[in-house]
């Protein structure tokens, strides 16, 4: 039996999109996705497949720190439905560069599009959520902490707005591990995470 022919990769027009780094074009005076202390989320395209992808690029600079790059690391080694899985990591400058701009490397992190926003903006805009929703949501974040848990991996930075929602808007995806740590490293000693989500715990030094 003959194998079915491959889908055409679907048209995209680049013309359309003002930046592009490696094969994956944007325009970087949209709207940002998402903004945070360690770069900003834009929609973005495949050029050569027409798939659309959500890519977060570091802030401008010389190198990537070693925080990106431990993001970059202990995320790629994840795999569950309920974490927003890396597609693809890319490091190189942004084309077109401004005029009278130096042009400075950039790694940025290619991940699926979570159509649904956060569940920060879910919550906040139904002044809550109904108990079965919220039941399933917990279940599913659960799950998923446990994943990384049974793998050494402490996200360290969970919240609200770390947590994506499909289109549907019947699960949600922890994403943003930029603070996350392996458990096999030395003990924890700092504080981190955001201050309105810290656990007392942490503050108390437990």
């Amino acid at each position: 039996m003959a194998e079915p022919e491959p889908e055409p990769a679907a048209s995209v027009d680049p013309s359309s999109y003002t930046h592009k780094l490696g094969k994956y074009l944007f325009n970087m005076g949209d709207a940002p996705l998402g903004t945070g202390g360690y770069g900003v989320t834009y929609i973005a395209v495949n050029e050569e497949t027409g798939e659309q992808v959500a890519m977060k690029m570091a802030l401008e600079q010389a190198q990537q720190t070693s925080a990106e790059l431990r993001e970059v690391v202990l995320q790629a080694c994840l795999s569950h439905e309920f974490i927003v899985p890396i597609k693809d990591v890319v490091y190189g400058c942004v084309a077109p560069t401004p005029r009278n701009q130096a042009a400075k490397p950039r790694l940025a992190v290619v991940m699926e599009v979570a159509g649904g926003g956060e569940l920060f903006d879910e919550v906040l805009n139904d002044g809550g959520l109904a108990e079965e929703k919220a039941k399933n949501f917990f279940r599913q974040i659960l799950f998923a902490m446990a994943y990384c848990h049974n793998r050494g991996i402490a996200h360290r930075d969970m919240k609200l707005e770390n947590l994506l929602l499909t289109g549907d808007k019947s699960q949600c995806k922890v994403c943003d591990f930029g603070l996350a740590k392996n458990l096999s490293e030395s003990a924890f000693s700092t504080i981190l995470g955001t201050a309105k989500y810290v656990a007392p715990e942490v503050l108390g030094g437990a």
